[in-house]
């Protein structure tokens, strides 16, 4: 019983090993859509909303090279 666990332990690491190394790396792009009002009377609102996404786009680009994400 004890050869069993040890042998299910081995073969689990080694697939969390290999599998990620056979998967591709390709770029992963994501595109978001964003709902603001930006005129109007809480147009102030609209547009700190609207830069506080651009924002977050930016820093997730940064941290994240292999993936690419944008709104519109």
């Amino acid at each position: 019983m004890k050869n069993k666990i040890i042998l299910v332990f081995i073969i689990v690491i080694i697939v969390g090993f290999v599998i990620p190394i056979l998967i591709p790396k390709d770029k992963i792009n994501l595109t978001f859509g964003l709902i603001s009002g930006l005129s109007g009377d809480y147009a102030a609102v609209g547009e700190s909303f609207a830069k506080g996404a651009e924002l977050a786009q930016e820093e997730w680009n940064k941290e994240n090279p292999d993936s690419e994400l944008r709104w519109c």
